[in-house]
C-alpha cells in the first residue's frame, strides 16, 4: 500500500466536496494518477466517502468498506493507527470520522451503519464529475471507467449497460455471456472485453468511439433518427477494430485508422493532445479540464488548427503554453478568459509561432 499523509487526506477531502480551486485540482489529479496503486486505493476511499454521504455507489458498499478496512488495517500496521489517514482541518472532519471509524469497527457494524437495506442492491449508479475534475470508477465486475472533466456515467449493473454524457476510457471485463454496452448519443457501442474511448458532450453533434484494444461493434440506437433512414447503417452495425476511431453524427459515418491509438486514452495519464484540431474545440476542452471559459476577441482564430500536446498541470503553466502556441495576451476576469492577439501580430499578421518546449510540437493553421 502507498502511505497516504494527514496533508494527502486534507487534500482529498477538498477535492472530493468541490472545494478545491481549478489549480489544486489539477494538481491533485496529477498526483493520483501518477501511481496506478495509488490511483486504485483512492478510488476505493473515493466510493467509500460517497457510501457515507449518501450518493451513488450504495450497491457496491459492502465490497468498498471491504477493501477500505483492509487498507486502513495495512496503513495501520505500518505506520501506526494514529498517524495514518487522519487529516487535519474542519474540511477533513466527515473524511477523518470515516476512516478513523472504519479502523475500529467491523464491516458488517459498517455497513449496518451507512448502508440502508432497501438500497444495497439497487442496479443503477450515477457517476458525476464537475469542471476540472476527472475520476476513475471500478465496476462489481472489475471493468474500470476514466471520467474526464464534467462527465455523467449511469450505469445498469444487471444489464452491463451505462450512459454516458462527455467522455470516459473503458478497460471492460470479459464476459462471454453479457455484452458491455455504452449508449452515448444516438449510438450504442458494444464489446465482450476491450479498452476504448467515448467522447459525446451534450452540444457535441457527433459521437467519436476511438479503440485502443480488442473490438467494438456500433450500432444506431433506437432514438437514431435520419442515419438509420438513409443507408448509413446498411448491415445495422459497423465493426471498429485496434487502432479505428468512428466519428458518427445522425447524417455521417467517418471511419479513419490511426498508427497510435494510445493517443486518445492521454487525458487518462495526463496529457491533452490535440492533432489538427480547431483553436475552438481545443479551448473548449481546456476550459473542462481547467474550469475556465475562454473567449476569443479575433474572430480569425476560430479558423486556426493546432496539432499541439498539453501536459495536464498548474493554471499558470498552461496559460502560458497556450499565450506563446496562439500568440495571444490572456486577461483573466473571475472563471473568464479573453484572448486576443499580440500587437505583433496585429500590425504585421505575422505568422504563428512554432514551439517545441513546454509543448511537444504544434502546427498552426495547416
Amino acid at each position: 500500500m502507498t502511505q497516504i499523509t494527514e496533508r494527502d487526506a486534507e487534500r482529498l477531502a477538498r477535492y472530493w466536496s468541490g472545494e478545491c480551486t481549478p489549480d489544486e485540482a489539477a494538481e491533485v489529479a496529477t498526483w493520483i494518477t501518477e501511481s496506478p496503486q495509488r490511483a486504485e486505493e483512492i478510488t476505493t476511499l473515493q466510493r467509500a466517502w460517497d457510501v457515507t454521504r449518501g450518493r451513488e455507489y450504495r450497491a457496491e458498499a459492502d465490497t468498498v468498506v471491504a477493501r477500505v478496512l483492509q487498507t486502513i488495517a495495512h496503513g495501520a500496521q505500518s505506520h501506526g493507527r494514529r498517524r495514518a489517514f487522519v487529516p487535519r482541518g474542519h474540511r477533513s472532519v466527515g473524511l477523518r470520522r470515516f476512516l478513523w471509524g472504519g479502523a475500529m469497527l467491523g464491516v458488517a457494524a459498517i455497513v449496518a451503519l451507512l448502508v440502508p437495506r432497501s438500497t444495497r442492491h439497487d442496479a443503477t449508479h450515477t457517476y458525476v464529475t464537475t469542471a476540472a475534475q476527472s475520476a476513475m470508477v471500478t465496476l462489481p465486475d472489475g471493468s474500470r471507467a476514466t471520467l474526464a472533466p464534467s462527465s455523467q456515467l449511469t450505469v445498469n449493473m444487471r444489464s452491463r449497460t451505462v450512459q454516458l454524457t462527455g467522455e470516459a476510457f473503458f478497460d471492460v471485463t470479459p464476459d462471454r455471456h453479457t455484452p458491455f454496452v455504452v449508449q452515448s448519443g444516438h449510438i450504442n457501442t458494444r464489446v465482450l472485453g476491450t479498452s476504448f474511448d467515448v467522447r459525446h458532450y451534450a452540444d457535441d453533434s457527433r459521437v467519436q468511439v476511438a479503440v485502443v484494444s480488442g473490438k467494438v461493434v456500433v450500432s444506431p440506437s433506437r432514438r437514431f433518427g435520419t442515419g438509420a433512414q438513409t443507408g448509413l447503417w446498411a448491415d445495422g452495425t459497423i465493426t471498429l477494430a485496434a487502432g479505428m476511431v468512428g466519428q458518427f453524427t445522425d447524417s455521417t459515418i467517418v471511419t479513419t485508422t490511426t498508427v497510435n491509438p494510445d493517443t486518445y486514452a492521454d487525458w487518462t495519464r495526463g496529457q491533452l493532445v490535440f492533432q489538427h484540431t480547431p483553436v475552438p474545440v481545443v479551448l473548449e476542452t481546456l476550459g473542462r479540464w481547467y474550469g475556465y471559459e475562454f473567449r476569443l476577441s479575433d474572430s480569425t482564430l476560430t479558423q486556426q488548427h493546432v496539432t499541439t500536446v498539453f501536459n495536464l498541470g498548474k493554471t499558470a503553466e498552461m496559460m502560458r503554453a497556450l499565450q506563446r502556441l496562439l500568440n495571444v495576451t490572456i486577461t483573466i476576469q473571475d472563471s473568464v478568459a479573453l484572448l486576443r492577439p499580440t500587437v505583433s501580430s496585429e500590425r504585421h499578421a505575422a505568422p504563428m509561432p512554432r514551439l517545441a518546449s513546454p509543448l511537444h510540437s504544434n502546427e498552426v493553421g495547416r
